[in-house]
């Protein structure tokens, strides 16, 4: 939700003995106030460059004047200029602490610069000192919930609405967190309450089909039941839409809800969604065509150099970057094609920030959809590669539109999108089965091996005091890197069946950001699955709390096994483990995302690990805890074979090829 910044305009501080007041020479205490109250009108109509000079020319007489310090703040966070805000807003703070107003937008600026922890005590300090209010309460709800802090994000959000009854934001972002915290049926029942208030508000009427699906199952059949409520749940959606697009006010409002809740967590059930992603795709696609009417398709400009668009808000530190972007960027041919890169988040790190000079074009920062549509549009692109959709928000929205004459998704989030405006899938050819083309409403275009041109992470390992997260080195350790997620119920008897037949062993979760609720299910799984062979859970199951990279690069250090998880393989997880010579065990899946780690040490030349069912994934996974020489042996031969997988130009020169015949 976007922050209502500016907040307590007018709401000065008593003057009365104020200094910075009391010590002016030449002018006088009527002229300033004239001045300040000009200035504001200004600002409160958003006129920030005639406000600016105001409150300089006020603090030329009074250096000190807190309020001047805190709204000329309030314009430098407006500006984006933050850190020059965050200076501003805590020199009122010094000459008036107590000022709720500006420990509010002193604690938006310091949120939106990252600093979350510094604008959590600032929100805090604003109700201290002003009371209940429902949009401090809300923003400190947001960034309790960026944090990671689901449970405690709950009651701030919730005490929001109940001062506000209609704060739609507050409410909306408070049924997030509840299905983040596992409570699905709350979160639905408050987003329908939002969706038949306003049915213009698709982002509820989504918000409320997303919320028919958990982020993790208890039982196999809840998976079943889910897929057919959120069939269902879509279909009601897109019956009311109809007659709503027929108003423009209603069609700009129902559009502006694209891509703020997306299901995300649907292909983590393991099943083929092409029907159900055709669904939704037509749906949003429909609402968008009708608000974004687009021209006629542009035709190639067959230019000495293709121009080619990158379409991401993952241009940093992320997954998505280290499998796909990145080999685009390092290895696509320059001189045949111009690559233009849109970063379509407001979160940037070095790797943001070194872009601009690797690129022909480089934007980024916070924009309008339609200011990126013309960004986008004035690159006069001839293709559009999105690494993924069903991430980023902005991607989302801006995939539903034709900006481009050719426009192709790839496997960041690998499911197909389920639009008409995307044409290919640039899928891996050592990943996909063979009925894989099925899958997809896009044309499927499967490049070489697996697919990408990969950088391998360089990250030195923390130092870890594992022992006292209860992690025993004595023990064979299995790692299970995969969000919680990613663990379906139907495999759960996996991990006891090879702690009946190794006994000395540990299974290493990670635990992540997850709230304790979707733990809490989780471990009760786990519970279940292990007594029902007479086990108890507690002795074989670690749920260990959020690594940082170094502290991961660790974990991959110390294990002894890496166990893939079944239905959705691991990717990156896979490829960041190689380096450690872990012996790695895989049982491909139906779908492209059940086989990545099947496809790299197909790449590797590497077959003794493949299983082939779920018996034979069990007795490779027992046999390696058990043999410590087969173990040590297969884990030589991930290390010695690694390079196998790393920066291979197969993928590329494939790209490059497909990319050049659309210039024909």
């Amino acid at each position: 939700m976007a922050a209502k910044e500016g907040k307590g305009f007018g709401k000065s501080p008593d003057p009365k003995g104020s200094p910075s007041l009391s010590r002016v020479l030449r002018t006088s205490r009527s002229q300033i106030e004239s001045v300040l109250a000009r200035a504001v009108q200004h600002h409160q109509a958003g006129q920030l460059l005639q406000a600016i000079p105001l409150y300089e020319w006020i603090l030329e007489k009074c250096p000190n004047h807190p309020e001047v310090l805190h709204l000329l703040g309030v314009c430098r966070q407006q500006q984006g200029s933050l850190d020059s805000a965050i200076q501003l807003i805590r020199r009122a703070l010094t000459q008036q602490p107590q000022f709720p107003d500006a420990h509010f937008n002193l604690g938006i600026a310091l949120k939106q610069a990252g600093r979350l922890t510094e604008a959590e005590t600032h929100f805090r300090q604003a109700l201290k000192q002003g009371g209940p209010d429902p949009e401090v309460l809300y923003q400190l709800g947001l960034v309790l919930r960026q944090q990671g802090q689901l449970e405690a994000a709950r009651d701030p959000l919730a005490q929001a609405l109940a001062l506000q009854p209609e704060f739609a934001d507050a409410a909306y972002t408070l049924a997030i967190v509840l299905r983040d915290c596992g409570q699905e049926t709350e979160a639905a029942q408050l987003f329908e309450q939002l969706w038949q208030r306003d049915p213009a508000d698709l982002a509820a009427g989504l918000g409320w089909c997303v919320s028919q699906l958990p982020l993790v199952y208890e039982t196999e059949d809840q998976i079943w039941t889910a897929r057919e409520q959120y069939r269902q749940a879509l279909l009601r959606v897109k019956g009311t839409l109809e007659p709503l697009l027929r108003d423009p006010r209603l069609r700009e409002r129902a559009a502006a809800g694209i891509g703020s809740v997306q299901p995300f967590f649907l292909p983590y059930q393991g099943q083929n969604d092409r029907d159900l992603q055709q669904m939704y795709g037509s749906l949003i696609h429909g609402v968008m065509a009708a608000r974004y009417p687009h021209p006629p398709t542009p035709k190639p400009r067959s230019p000495d150099k293709l121009r080619v668009g990158i379409v991401s808000g993952l241009f940093r530190d992320h997954s998505v970057w280290k499998i796909l972007t990145r080999g685009w960027v390092e290895a696509l041919d320059r001189s045949q094609f111009a690559l233009y890169g849109f970063h379509t988040s407001d979160i940037e790190d070095e790797i943001t920030q070194a872009l601009p000079q690797r690129l022909d074009g480089f934007v980024s920062g916070s924009r309008s959809f339609e200011d990126w549509q013309t960004q986008i549009r004035s690159a006069q692109l001839d293709v559009i590669l999105y690494p993924e959709v069903g991430i980023d928000p902005m991607a989302a929205r801006l995939a539903t539109l034709r900006l481009a004459p050719v426009q192709a998704l790839s496997w960041g989030h690998p499911q197909t999108s389920g639009l008409p405006s995307l044409d290919v899938f640039l899928s891996s050819e050592g990943m996909e089965p063979a009925d894989g083309a099925s899958h997809y409403c896009e044309q499927m275009l499967p490049l070489p091996g697996i697919g990408t041109y990969y950088v391998p992470v360089e990250t030195a390992p923390a130092s870890v005091n594992w022992e006292s997260w209860g992690v025993d080195p004595d023990k064979v350790l299995y790692l299970c890197a995969q969000s919680l997620f990613k663990y379906l119920p139907q495999y759960d008897c996996v991990f006891p069946r090879i702690a009946v037949a190794v006994k000395d062993c540990q299974f290493l979760f990670l635990r992540g950001r997850f709230s304790q609720g979707i733990r809490e299910r989780f471990w009760q799984r786990m519970r279940r699955a292990f007594q029902a062979y007479g086990l108890a859970a507690e002795e074989y199951v670690l749920l260990l709390p959020e690594l940082s990279p170094p502290e991961y690069a660790a974990y991959n250090a110390l294990g002894d096994i890496y166990l893939d998880s079944i239905g959705w393989s691991g990717g990156n997880t896979t490829l960041e483990a190689l380096p450690h010579g872990l012996p790695i065990v895989t049982l491909p899946g139906s779908l492209m995302r059940g086989r990545h780690t099947y496809a790299i040490l197909q790449q590797l030349g590497i077959q003794e690990t493949i299983a082939h069912g779920l018996e034979e994934y069990i007795q490779m996974a027992s046999r390696l805890g058990l043999d410590e020489q087969w173990r040590k042996q297969m884990g030589q031969q991930v290390e010695a074979r690694q390079e196998c997988v790393y920066r291979d130009p197969a993928p590329i020169r494939a790209l490059e090829q497909w990319l050049l015949r659309l210039k024909c």
